[in-house]
């Protein structure tokens, strides 16, 4: 599990530190952390492959809901619980769907029990997103988010309900980390998600108002998958 601090305040980032290690033993977890003096420099070197953010409040240069925001133009689905001196502050962390407020000084027990809501939520997602690695780019995506994916010329696109990506990989390699109760191949090309299925034509199948094509030989296949996800 990788954390990461973005404080200003030395003796606030080793606090958390401190509970972070704490509750790593406690808990027998595997947490890395990572920490950043304020909000600017976390951003420039942000990569979607954060599970958890503790993020300050009130920090030089860039402040924590400037940065949270920017952070969800490219990860929706990353922990973000804001930290300060202020409870003024609380309600702008709905804006960035940030899961808790801690006030400063920190008590471990609040620490704990905001830490326990953040694990669950981390482990309830992790079967439900995929990370891409495009060069130096880093994605988190949400499965459900994803309508197609096609192979063209040794890359593979996926479109999504919020933007299109593309990696160097091969379809074999993307469909070993999807679920096949919700995503199957309509033929060598593409793998469909099931969730955007509308309809099934003599040698089409209707994705999100995209027809794509569908192979006679798994055409069977497809509509027998389909029909148990429908009944699901």
């Amino acid at each position: 599990m990788k954390v990461a601090i973005v404080e200003d305040n030395i003796e606030y980032t080793e606090t958390l530190k401190k509970y972070l290690l704490r509750f790593e033993n406690e808990n027998k977890l595997n947490i890395a952390i990572y920490t950043f003096t304020n909000g600017e420099q976390f951003i420039n070197e942000f990569k979607s492959d954060y599970d958890i953010i503790f993020m300050d409040i009130e920090m030089p240069i860039m402040d924590g809901i400037e940065s949270s925001t920017k952070i969800r133009e490219i990860d929706s689905e990353c922990v973000i619980i804001f930290v300060s001196n202020f409870t003024k502050y609380a309600i702008k962390g709905y804006s960035v769907n940030a899961l808790d407020y801690l006030t400063k000084p920190l008590a471990y027990d609040i620490f704990k029990n905001t830490m326990s809501k953040a694990i669950l939520k981390v482990q309830s997602k992790q079967n439900k997103a995929i990370v891409l690695q495009s060069g130096a780019e880093t994605y988190r995506i949400d499965i459900n988010d994803i309508i197609y994916i096609e192979v063209y010329k040794h890359r593979v696109f996926f479109h999504t309900t919020k933007d299109d990506f593309d990696i160097r990989s091969s379809l074999q390699e993307v469909e070993k980390q999807l679920p096949s109760n919700q995503f199957i191949r309509c033929n060598s090309g593409y793998i469909i998600n099931l969730k955007y299925v509308s309809g099934i034509q003599k040698d089409s199948i209707i994705v999100f108002n995209k027809e794509l094509p569908i192979s006679r030989s798994r055409k069977k296949e497809v509509l027998e998958i389909l029909t148990r996800y429908i009944g699901s």
